[in-house]
């Protein structure tokens, strides 16, 4: 079971929130069986960024894969604008943050 603080830092808007579940379904998929770990409710000090690090990067290419960014370049030009940046958080239920994430880790220039 995954359990979500609503009033949380990170999970006061529908975007927060998606984002956030994403996060923890990474955990629950691939850290809980390994670990056995069966609850923990703050990772604040978590001792292993990285595993952090990869829930944070699940959640990204689950929510707004980096091919949708990609394939959002309209034909001839060298990136997106921030407007059609915007768009696409916007289609996909994200934060420009996220966005701005998957369109750098996806090798798209945002134009200003």
């Amino acid at each position: 079971m995954i359990a979500l603080n609503d009033a949380g830092r990170l999970s006061r808007t529908r975007v927060g929130r998606r984002s956030t579940l994403a996060h923890e379904l990474c955990h629950f998929a691939f850290d809980v069986p390994r670990l056995r770990v069966l609850g923990q409710a703050d990772v604040r000090g978590a001792p292993n960024s990285l595993v952090e690090k990869r829930a944070n990067a699940f959640a990204a290419e689950l929510l707004l894969p980096r091919a949708v960014v990609r394939a959002a370049v309209p034909p001839g030009a060298t990136g997106l604008t921030r407007e059609g940046l915007r768009g696409l958080a916007r289609r996909f239920g994200v934060g420009m943050l996220l966005a701005r994430h998957q369109a750098d880790n996806g090798g798209v220039r945002v134009e200003p």
